[in-house]
């Protein structure tokens, strides 16, 4: 019930953060390990993550499609905390389906609902996987073609309906 709770709390923040209120021009937003840099532009947030000794690690415009540079950090905090939990219904409310898992040298694989990712959880959510996603930083954002990044490469999320889902896995 408890992690029911987390997720609907997250959800919450994942759809409503960056919204409320006016955004400043630019903001700096220190995290462990560096800073993001988020400047809002024309087509919505440029965002440029340094690490600590001010090296970029990543620069990109987040646009409508990703959502708010918040609402990206908010979602794959949900989404490390759940996998990180084995939480498979509430990792499975986190997709939008069908979710595409890249499965180099073969063909992707679709799973086409929750039901279908729940069942098969353990060969989604591999022990490999999951421990890419644990080491993921929230903060290190990058977007591109109308989808965030998080994990350099590993997830991909993108914006339905105000609110972010997973859509591409690269385990």
């Amino acid at each position: 019930m408890r992690n029911r709770v987390v997720l609907a709390v997250a959800l919450l923040a994942v759809s409503l953060a960056g919204r409320a209120g006016v955004t400043e021009p630019t903001r700096t937003i220190p995290f462990h390990g560096g800073e993001a840099v988020v400047r809002t532009v024309a087509a919505g947030e440029e965002v440029t993550v340094k690490d600590s000794a001010g090296q970029v690690l990543a620069q990109s415009t987040c646009d409508s499609g990703t959502g708010s540079y918040d609402q990206i950090v908010a979602f794959l905090t949900a989404l490390k905390q759940q996998v990180g939990a084995r939480d498979r219904p509430a990792v499975a409310a986190l997709v939008d389906y069908p979710l595409r898992i890249n499965q180099l040298p073969r063909k992707p694989r679709l799973i086409r609902s929750a039901s279908q990712l729940q069942a098969d959880y353990a060969g989604v959510f591999t022990p490999q996987l999951g421990r890419k996603i644990a080491k993921l930083d929230p903060h290190v954002v990058f977007c591109r073609d109308g989808m965030a990044m998080g994990g350099n490469g590993v997830v991909w999320a993108s914006d339905h309906g105000g609110t972010l889902r997973l859509v591409v896995i690269n385990p």
